[in-house]
């Protein structure tokens, strides 16, 4: 019936679509066997294949079996979507879903193309950052691909604690655990910056009152 009702800016009702999907996807847990899941997908795949074009309905079917465990299928469907179509959405999806099976060097390589469409994408940075980080080891590199997202878009609420963190663990950096944990202070929503600002420095920036948190940070020697 979606596919029947189509209108000239099919484009902006398929994104539409699947942005529907996976609001339904991130309300229910992903269950082994879920019938909720089994229908959800079932939509996708029957839009996609009448839309092959359309590149956010394979990234959405190939995000959906990642989160419900199915990794391979998702890889699968992932090389398949890139061999037919290669774009930006494409490589996205087939760097997650080599990372998603263990594979962070076919991941990065996906990742490093995807930024071939798009050299100015952020998010992309903020996963080769974290892949580079928690896969790879690879801090210094980690580091760098942080600060040039932060280039591009200074404030970024993943890539700023991220670098800030890396550099106060591996580089023993005063000023940039100083500079985390003000952030982490000054930013209490930010889940990323306080969860790491906790981790380095000892204490949960979310329970004590702020002034509580400062004179703690302070004795730790962070300011």
């Amino acid at each position: 019936l979606f596919l029947e009702q189509l209108s000239d800016d099919e484009a902006a009702e398929l994104d539409a679509f699947v942005a529907r999907v996976w609001t339904l996807a991130e309300r229910w847990p992903p269950e082994e066997g879920s019938p909720r899941f089994a229908r959800l997908l079932e939509a996708l795949e029957r839009v996609a294949d009448a839309q092959p074009e359309h590149p956010g309905l394979s990234f959405a079917r190939c995000a959906l079996l990642r989160r419900h465990g199915l990794r391979e299928e998702a890889l699968e469907l992932a090389l398949a979507q890139d061999r037919r179509a290669p774009c930006f959405e494409a490589c996205v999806a087939l760097a997650a879903a080599h990372r998603a099976v263990g594979e962070p060097n076919l991941a990065l390589h996906a990742y490093r193309r995807a930024l071939i469409y798009r050299p100015d994408d952020v998010p992309v940075r903020r996963d080769i950052g974290d892949l580079l980080a928690e896969d790879l080891g690879e801090i210094d590199a980690a580091i760098a691909t942080y600060e040039e997202a932060l280039e591009l878009d200074p404030d970024d609420a993943w890539c700023l604690p991220s670098a800030l963190f890396l550099r106060a663990r591996h580089l023993d950096d005063a000023d940039a655990r100083a500079r985390l944990g003000t952030y982490a202070l000054a930013h209490p929503e930010n889940d990323r910056a306080r969860r790491i600002a906790a981790d380095e420095l000892a204490f949960e920036v979310d329970l004590p009152p702020r002034e509580e948190a400062i004179l703690g940070f302070a004795h730790l020697g962070g300011l």
